[in-house]
């Protein structure tokens, strides 16, 4: 009855799967794995081995629909589109991609033609604009090559229209095609003219095809690049807000995708010191009634609008007659360590030199504020700072801690002489290239 029931099984598991046959003739006996995309994760979809005359079967699941990598040893990466086909491969030269064949899969065959066209039309067209200007004064020839140039601009669009809409592949290579577009805006006046932002803001994110396509993160770091590079500073804020606001919008009703993009994005933004973007995401999450934030991430969010450049941060109390804002330097570094923490250890060092350096040019104070839960072990390690230390031992429970939503060591804030927030460092360097401005 047993084995009964674990042959339905098997039977049940393999009508819900879907198969990619193949042949890498090179690849002899050696492991070949299907890896899939979830949102901005990678993981594997199946594993299998290749026989000794390079065949292979994998087995993927029939719901999984969008754009998966297959890697094996020797062999290239190959971006193989799934979409409940059962596919099969063949690939005899690995150093060329011409050998590449797809059968019994109209989506990848669809792909592989608009990926050679595509190649084909991009070494064409610098070439022809490039002798364009070169028979100006030759009306034959130009007319020509203006005709040629029309021609292959057109091509790959119309190449598109023969794809039914209703197949993966159209949706797939839209959306990288408007990726693909971002590097030929220069400007702000290109960006304006172009369809790009139209592009974006019709991004559904909430979307399997999407969510699914492995080009979620390239589009998200691609767009925010490209309005860094072509809008002013005074405008900036105000693009990569509008920006955040798509996928706020369109991930409302999912709650767990909604927090790794909000993860992500918040991440790069505020990296790159922008305040204002950053803090719309950290605010938007918090005030989020149907999404249950794991801690370390509500932490971070709460961390940033707490303690956010410009506000005031909390008092430390150090002892019974010294805290934190009693302190009369006219800056204050913070820093949160750990004699345990790999990071602490290395960058102490340069702390101590840095710190003898400033102390010469600057009132300035380092206050060293450890979340080690051994006194002692924090006592040895750092017996010998030139700076204020202080630990009470109670780990990531300690006060301070609590109070300035610690989520990671090292942490430097530095402060002014009423504790307001001036800048967040991330390396001691960026300390002393501070007060270099």
């Amino acid at each position: 009855m047993r084995i009964f029931i674990c042959f339905l099984l098997l039977c049940s598991a393999h009508l819900k799967a879907q198969s990619i046959k193949g042949r890498f003739s090179k690849v002899l006996s050696n492991d070949i794995s299907l890896w899939g995309f979830d949102g901005l994760k990678e993981y594997e979809l199946a594993k299998t081995n290749t026989d000794l005359d390079g065949n292979f079967i994998l087995k993927y699941p029939k719901h999984y629909i969008g754009s998966s990598i297959l890697k094996s040893k020797g062999a290239s990466n190959i971006i193989v589109l799934l979409a409940g086909e059962d596919i099969e491969i063949k690939w005899d030269d690995l150093t060329d991609f011409k050998t590449l064949e797809f059968k019994n899969s109209t989506e990848n065959e669809f792909f592989e033609k608009a990926i050679a066209l595509n190649q084909d039309i991009q070494k064409k067209i610098p070439a022809l604009s490039y002798l364009l200007p070169l028979y100006k004064d030759t009306e034959a020839q130009k007319k020509w090559l203006k005709d040629e140039l029309a021609f292959q601009n057109t091509k790959i669009t119309d190449f598109y229209k023969k794809i039914n809409p209703q197949l993966y592949v159209s949706s797939y290579i839209k959306f990288r095609k408007c990726i693909a577009a971002i590097e030929n805006i220069k400007t702000e006046t290109e960006y304006i003219n172009s369809e790009l932002a139209t592009c974006y803001k019709q991004t559904h994110f909430n979307d399997n095809k999407i969510w699914h396509s492995g080009l979620i993160k390239e589009w998200l770091v691609n767009y925010y690049q490209m309005l860094e590079k072509v809008f002013p500073s005074t405008s900036l804020s105000a693009q990569l807000i509008i920006a955040n606001q798509v996928w706020l919008d369109d991930l409302k009703t999912d709650p767990l995708r909604k927090q790794e993009i909000a993860t992500f994005c918040f991440n790069w933004l505020e990296k790159k010191g922008y305040i204002a973007p950053a803090s719309q995401i950290a605010l938007a999450m918090l005030n989020e009634t149907n999404c249950n934030l794991d801690v370390k991430t509500q932490s971070i969010f709460e961390q940033y609008q707490k303690l956010a450049i410009g506000n005031t941060a909390p008092n430390i109390i150090l002892s019974e007659n010294k805290n934190l804002l009693n302190l009369s330097n006219t800056y204050k570094f913070v820093i949160f360590g750990a004699s345990w923490c790999p990071n602490c250890q290395s960058n102490y060092p340069s702390l101590v030199g840095i710190y003898g350096r400033l102390q010469k040019q600057i009132d300035i104070e380092f206050i060293y504020i450890s979340i080690d839960t051994d006194v002692k072990a924090f006592e040895a390690y750092y017996k010998g700072a030139p700076f204020i230390t202080f630990c009470d031992g109670k780990g990531w429970d300690s006060q301070a801690a609590k109070d300035y939503y610690l989520n990671a060591t090292p942490t430097y804030i530095l402060m002014d002489k009423n504790l307001k927030i001036i800048s967040k460092i991330t390396n001691p360097y960026e300390l002393e290239t501070y007060f270099q401005k």
